[in-house]
């Protein structure tokens, strides 16, 4: 299980509905492949948790945590004031105790 946090995404969005299809997209900077493959990942349907934190100082701070995430489709790299970045898009999946796709933690 791979991990890792993203501190200043330049967005992110969450789809909740009924049907138990959590998705997730958000945009990371660009590390060479040997790094982070994350079309491998994708390809692999390799489960990665996602820690997404936005904000700063006590009781302004909002974290989303995505323990058992999979990369559906990577985006392309886009260049944004000369930092290249690309978007990650994938689902939630339940954990072993069912209905836990993630957490929301506001502190």
């Amino acid at each position: 299980l791979a991990h890792f946090s993203v501190k200043k995404p330049a967005h992110f969005w969450v789809k909740i509905n009924t049907a138990s299809d959590e998705r997730l997209e958000f945009q990371i900077e660009a590390t060479p492949l040997a790094t982070f493959n994350p079309y491998l990942q994708a390809n692999d349907g390799t489960k990665q948790t996602v820690t997404l934190v936005h904000g700063v100082g006590a009781g302004k701070v909002c974290t989303l945590t995505v323990p058992n995430w999979q990369i559906l489709n990577p985006g392309a790299l886009e260049a944004t004031d000369g930092i290249v970045e690309t978007s990650l898009r994938g689902k939630a999946l339940p954990g072993t105790g069912g209905n836990d796709q993630f957490t929301l933690a506001f502190s």
